[in-house]
């Protein structure tokens, strides 16, 4: 069954926290080979979506997907050890944000369509994404909240 977050383990993808365009490293590992990943299989299966490159934030990496005026997004954050997190939402901007405006209608049958196919390519790849287990939000602690920043 798919609810809102997936969450699996991994030892496929790097848990190296990367070196930022300005050669800063970053405190944890983003999954943004994850993401490149996500990205690559889902082109492959030639989804009606466009796929922009992942994109690095502290707390992941995202990667974002668009339909006509609809961006969508897939966020991959580490949640220590070699468990990772994918999360699935629509960019709603600053003011939906700060407002916790929530998707309507069309826009929440277009994110369980991605999570759709995210689940297949999950599936299809178990020696990648292993112990695969989809959550509800009130279960997930949050994006990079179970980390503990490594020493260096």
């Amino acid at each position: 069954m798919v609810k809102d977050v997936l969450v699996f383990q991994s030892d496929a993808f790097s848990l190296e926290p990367p070196l930022s365009e300005r050669g800063i490293r970053y405190d944890l590992p983003l999954g943004d080979d994850i993401a490149a990943c996500l990205k690559e299989r889902l082109e492959s299966m030639g989804v009606v979506w466009k796929l922009h490159d992942p994109v690095r934030e502290d707390y992941g990496a995202v990667l974002m997907l668009d339909r006509e005026k609809d961006v969508f997004t897939i966020t991959t954050t580490w949640q220590g050890g070699n468990s990772w997190a994918l999360v699935f939402s629509q960019l709603r901007g600053c003011f939906g944000w700060f407002l916790n405006r929530k998707p309507k209608a069309q826009a929440q049958q277009a994110i369980e369509e991605i999570k759709a196919l995210v689940n297949e390519v999950v599936l299809a790849d178990a020696e990648r994404f292993q112990n695969p287990s989809w959550i509800a939000d009130d279960d997930f602690p949050g994006v990079a909240q179970n980390f503990v920043i490594p020493d260096r």
